[in-house]
């Protein structure tokens, strides 16, 4: 009984991580790079730093949209006032102008 409730479990939270990435992949907007900001934090005891990038978007219908990026490159990859195009199917926005 307690192995089929942990495998029942871990269905349960693949599930919902599938969805989310599908919900995200499926997703199609335009419009425009709002704000870029980095947060820096120090992990358990102060034994090293840990950045975060964002970017925050507003699409061409008033939406706020705001996404993790995973690398400083991929961070410099737009300017603030950028016009942005995220097609259903990809998981990165393009620079569209």
């Amino acid at each position: 009984m307690e192995t089929f409730l942990t495998i029942l479990m871990i269905l349960g939270v693949s599930g919902i991580f599938y969805y989310l990435g599908m919900k995200e992949k499926n997703s199609a907007w335009k419009g425009y790079l709002e704000n870029k900001y980095s947060e820096t934090k120090r992990a358990r005891k102060g034994v090293f730093k840990q950045t975060r990038y964002y970017w925050v978007f507003k699409t061409d219908e008033g939406k706020t949209i705001k996404k993790e990026v995973f690398s400083e490159a991929g961070y410099d990859m737009f300017n603030i006032g950028d016009r942005i195009e995220k097609r259903k199917g990809e998981f990165t926005p393009v620079k569209i102008s």
